[in-house]
């Protein structure tokens, strides 16, 4: 889970993944999307990072958001 108004969030979701079995399928949740106007992690750089962690990975990585 990462909070799209705190990009160090996103870093450690990024970072993280290496850690993670290529062959584990994962999902990231962006959180805080009702918090648009304080929004600091935009989707082009979610879809950019996930598609080069996607070329190292045999299992899916799917992103989604939400607000809890």
């Amino acid at each position: 889970m990462l909070d799209i108004t705190k990009p160090w969030t996103f870093e450690y979701v990024v970072k993280e993944l290496s850690r993670i079995p290529a062959d584990l399928p994962v999902v990231i949740l962006g959180n805080h999307c009702d918090m648009q106007h304080h929004r600091q992690v935009h989707p082009h750089h979610i879809e950019q990072a996930l598609y080069h962690a996607k070329t190292s990975r045999t299992a899916p990585i799917r992103y989604a958001e939400s607000s809890m």
